[in-house]
């Protein structure tokens, strides 16, 4: 019998595979998508939680709170800031957005240059309706479609743009 050398056991060794930068932060779900729907799902209980200015939850929130605290719920650590969140991701066209996307509002300056004043969770995106997810300061957390008043009489003419955090 020859005696095993280092490299034929080195043969033998099982491939480990390294995880993905998602995967470390927020540990093996079945996808990415599952991860999204999770999200999600997870600000879903902190509908009606009250507004309140800098706060970062559970019992209140302000707009950047609230996706800070979500998000955080898996590791994923986000500025307590939503021009600061609006510098983070990928842009997507507003038609391709999917749940845990941000939707950031504000206005455009006269030099170009983008003012965000609010930032929201995509919650859904069904038929051209996107649902989103946010605390507002009227009502605490909340669900606004794109297809209501409030949308067309508010949300729509403040609305900039939307960023993908995870791919």
């Amino acid at each position: 019998m020859q005696a095993q050398t280092k490299t034929d056991t080195l043969r033998w060794q099982p491939k480990v595979e390294k995880p993905t930068m998602i995967q470390s932060m927020v540990g093996y779900l079945d996808s990415l998508d599952g991860i999204r729907e999770t999200i999600v799902n997870t600000a879903l209980p902190f509908i009606g939680t009250p507004y309140h200015y800098a706060s970062t939850g559970p019992a209140s929130f302000d707009c950047s709170g609230f996706v800070k605290y979500v998000f955080s719920c898996f590791n994923m650590l986000l500025p307590h800031s939503a021009a600061l969140q609006a510098q983070m991701g990928k842009l997507v066209k507003f038609t391709e957005a999917i749940k845990g996307d941000l939707m950031f509002f504000g206005y455009h300056s006269k030099d170009g240059t983008d003012h965000i004043s609010h930032v929201a969770m995509v919650y859904s995106n069904k038929d051209g309706i996107v649902e989103m997810i946010h605390a507002s300061t009227s009502d605490g957390v909340r669900i606004d479609r794109t297809d209501d008043s409030n949308w067309n009489n508010y949300w729509s003419k403040k609305f900039l743009f939307v960023k993908r955090l995870m791919e």
